[in-house]
Order: C-alpha cells, then structure tokens, then sequence
C-alpha cells in the first residue's frame, strides 16, 4: 500500500511540473527508479485557524499601559517615574461621558454667552481687578497684556478660581489616550507631564483639574503647561492652581508669545458687503488684508491695524 501511495504521488507532482508525458510512462518510470527502502513521506497539517478572543476592556487598558510605558522608557525618560505615573491609572467614564457633550457645542451660541459673562461674573471680575491691581500692573510691565482680557480669561476658565476641578489628569488623559479617539492627544499630554515632573516644574499631586486634563485657573492642558506657563511668584514652583500670579502670568506670557500687541481690541465690529459669502462666517480665518478684499469694512471710526 505504501508503494501504491508513492507511485500516486510522484506521478501527480510530475504532472504539475509538465514533466510527465503520461500517467503510464510516469508510473512505470517512478516504480524502476525509487526504491522503497529510501523513501520517506512528510504529510504537513495546515496550520489552524486563529482564534478571535475579545479582550475586556481593563484587559485592553492594561495592555496600553504595558506599552506606552515600554515607549516612554525607549524615550529616555526615568523608568521609575515612568511606572509610577502610569501604572495607578484608572479608567475615568466620566472624562468619556463629558467628552461628548461639552457646552460649547450643546448649546446655542447665545445660551453659552449668556451664562459665560452673566452680571455676577462681571461683578465678581470688576472686584478682582481692583483687589489684585498691583499684580496685574507687574504682569502688563513684563507681558504687555492687559489685565482686562486676563480677568476676563481667568473668569471665564474657573471662575476667578473657584472652579478648578478635582479629576485626576492623568486618570483622565490615560483614559483618552487609550480609548482611541482621541489616543494622540492624551498621550502627548501625558509627555508633557513627564517632561515637567522630570524637570521639577510641579509635583505629582498637583496635577489634578478638569476631567479634559486641563489644570489650574486659566486651565492650561499639560502641552501648554510645560511650554508657556513661568514661575511669576520665583518659588521654585510652577502652581496654576494655588497661585494667581502663576496662573495669570503664564497667561499673560501665552499671548505674548502668541502675538499679542498691546493696544490692539480682541475683536472688531465689521460691515459685510452685498452679496457676501455668509459660509465664511463659520470660523474661517483669514487675513486683514484677505477679508478686505472681499469687501469686509470696519465700522464707524475704527480702522484696520
């Protein structure tokens, strides 16, 4: 049976190479040319198919924290730091549920503005700019902006620091970084945080602010933080949360960096010419010069910087 078997074989893989002119010559051919003392027959089993298992979701946060530690370490940052940051996280639902339904893009515009510069918040701002005059005057000396938007901004991002929010950031960038939409983000800012605390900026248990990872009064997210925010105060300690001249300097110096001329208004009333485009008018930014030529015109005495 086995020479059977091999006769068979031989012939049919003669056939496929064009070798064999016919299955009798290759028959005859193969059984006075092989003998069966020195045959040996290798069958090979296909591989089986691979088996799909869902992993839970700890399973799969688990695995991205085993990973984006292996690359932070490749990165050159300190093995220690790296584990102990990363390794206590925890999944944070509610940075995910909040995600999905920020207030600026559920509700209409004039809700939203309504309640951003509601009369108790002016009030409450007219009385910071006169209590803290004397740190908004050192801030416009060295940053050239001026405290009325620095209020403004400080109000509006927690309340003149009332609202600083008590998630813990990397709870919640961990949680982004991971989820997959918005993986890019939460995992660069989770750089910079590594970066800080490398660099003695701040100390692990003040990182702590809204459930989007932004921290302090003027809520700076962590890429912010490490690239613009100064020690106004000189005490060895970058402090968003704790300390107003921190948090209003490192505003003052984004603008700054950013662009800003002193003088200059934030925004300007404009008269649109006849037949203008409204689809413009949903964000596109352009330049002075540009809008000009689409017959865009300041109105009243004011005039184009």
């Amino acid at each position: 049976m086995l020479r059977k078997s091999l006769l068979s074989f031989s012939c049919l893989s003669l056939f496929m190479i064009g070798a064999c002119a016919s299955q009798t010559e290759a028959q005859t051919e193969t059984a006075q040319t092989l003998p069966a003392s020195t045959t040996t027959v290798t069958i090979e089993t296909p591989n089986p198919a691979p088996v799909t298992v869902e992993m839970t979701q700890a399973e799969k946060f688990a695995a991205w924290k085993a990973d984006f530690t292996n690359r932070a370490i490749a990165k050159g940052y300190g093995a220690n730091l790296v584990r102990g940051l990363i390794e206590p996280t925890k999944i944070n639902e509610k940075a995910l549920d909040r995600d999905a339904s920020q207030p600026e893009f559920s509700k209409p515009i004039w809700s939203y503005v309504e309640g951003a510069a509601s009369a108790d918040r002016l009030n409450q701002g007219r009385a910071k700019l006169a209590s803290e005059s004397g740190l908004f005057g050192q801030i416009e000396d060295r940053y050239k902006v001026s405290r009325h938007y620095l209020t403004a901004i400080w109000g509006l991002e927690s309340a003149y620091g009332k609202i600083l929010g008590d998630f813990d950031i990397i709870d919640a960038l961990a949680t982004f970084a991971h989820d997959g939409r918005r993986s890019d983000f939460g995992e660069n800012q989770l750089f910079a945080i590594l970066d800080m605390l490398s660099r003695g900026d701040v100390r692990r248990d003040q990182l702590r602010g809204s459930w989007a990872g932004a921290m302090g009064m003027t809520q700076f997210i962590p890429t912010t933080m490490r690239d613009y925010a100064v020690d106004f105060d000189q005490n060895a300690n970058i402090d968003l949360r704790g300390s107003k001249a921190d948090a209003l300097g490192s505003a003052a110096h984004y603008l700054s960096r950013h662009g800003w001329r002193w003088g200059e208004p934030a925004m300007a009333e404009v008269q649109l010419a006849n037949g203008f485009d409204y689809s413009l008018s949903d964000g596109t930014r352009k330049t002075v010069n540009d809008w000009t030529v689409l017959g865009v015109r300041p109105m009243g005495e004011q005039r184009w910087s």
